[in-house]
């Protein structure tokens, strides 16, 4: 079973979310127009492109399944280190 989340900020993005083997899977629905569209595709891209950003993720990933930072904490970094990716600019993706 899913849990299904829907944004009371912005009605047209829903995510369903469901623990598979222990992993957290979140699904993201939005219209194709949402303004935080940009914003995911640019964050994935520059993961995917940049080793050190990827591994600090991985490492606040793995902090969060052993139970070494609350996830209040882990959204909060998680938030300043996309945040700091956005902010950056100098992106490939155009939308």
């Amino acid at each position: 079973m899913y849990t299904l989340i829907i944004s009371p900020i912005i009605s047209d993005d829903m995510v369903m979310r469901k623990v598979v083997d222990g992993h957290n899977i979140n699904m993201i629905f939005m219209s194709s127009a949402s303004r935080k569209k940009n914003d995911i595709l640019i964050c994935t891209e520059h993961l995917l492109m940049n080793e050190q950003s990827c591994s600090d993720f991985k490492n606040l990933k793995k902090l969060l399944v052993k139970n070494e930072v609350t996830e209040d904490e882990y959204d909060e970094h998680k938030y300043r280190l996309f945040q700091m990716i956005i902010d950056e600019g100098d992106h490939l993706t155009s939308v």
